[in-house]
């Protein structure tokens, strides 16, 4: 948590853009990325959401192997106006139904040498931006996290 910006200035960030250079940030051995998000503009702050998704890709590579595919994406809220959820799933193993509200608990791991931080540190950042995030399983296998409530905005405007 350290890491961590302690500023919470929210500014217009290309989500592409954003994931694919998360992407590069991480040691991701022979895995691969998918990024479908198109051209979607989120409020947020940029080194937050980065961790965001360094932790959510460490975490697949972590427990999926490390030729895991990922899929990044964006789905537009049915009943929300500028509003969406951005999700990141794996073809990994996947998540027990039993343990998917357990995985964003502090010291919460399913590895010995885990420290049980990155979904913890996902979730802390989540509710900072008044996002809600989930486990789930993925459509087509593995597991999926879905972070909803992102808003969306116009590029280049900074917001407060």
């Amino acid at each position: 948590m350290a890491r961590h910006e302690r500023s919470e200035r929210f500014e217009s960030l290309d989500l592409e853009r954003l994931a694919e250079r998360a992407w590069e940030n991480v040691e991701t051995d022979a895995a691969t990325v998918s990024i479908e998000t198109g051209p979607v503009v989120v409020r947020a702050n940029e080194g937050q959401l980065s961790s965001v998704f360094e932790n959510l890709f460490r975490n697949a590579v972590e427990h999926a192997g490390p030729t895991v595919a990922v899929e990044v994406g964006w789905k537009e809220d049915e009943n929300e106006q500028r509003s969406g959820t951005i999700y990141v799933g794996d073809d990994g193993p996947g998540i027990p139904p039993t343990e998917q509200g357990r995985v964003f608990d502090h010291g919460y791991s399913t590895r010995t040498d885990g420290t049980g931080a990155g979904l913890s540190i996902v979730a802390g950042i989540a509710e900072r931006h008044g996002w809600e995030v989930n486990a789930t399983d993925n459509t087509r296998r593995g597991a999926r996290f879905d972070i909803s409530g992102v808003q969306t905005s116009s590029p280049g405007r900074e917001l407060d």
